[in-house]
C-alpha cells in the first residue's frame, strides 16, 4: 500500500514541479492525477500525486522518488 501524505495545494505545485522525471496528468470522476510511468509501472501504481476537485483534497506519495 502507498504511503499517501495530505498536502496543501503550494505543496502539491511544488512537488509536482520538482518531481525528477515527466509526470502524466489525467482527470477521471472529479479527480486530476499525475503518474510517472517509469519503468512499466501502470495506472494506479504509476499516481504519485492527486488532488479532488470537489473538497480540494490533495495528497502526494514519495514512495517512486
Amino acid at each position: 500500500m502507498k504511503n499517501w501524505q495530505e498536502v496543501t495545494k503550494d505543496e502539491l505545485a511544488e512537488f509536482i514541479n520538482s518531481y525528477p522525471c515527466e509526470l502524466v496528468s489525467d482527470y477521471y470522476m472529479d479527480h486530476l492525477s499525475w503518474n510517472d510511468f517509469r519503468d512499466g509501472r501502470v495506472f494506479p501504481e504509476s499516481m504519485v500525486a492527486w488532488i479532488d476537485l470537489v473538497d480540494e483534497g490533495c495528497r502526494i506519495c514519495k514512495d517512486y522518488i
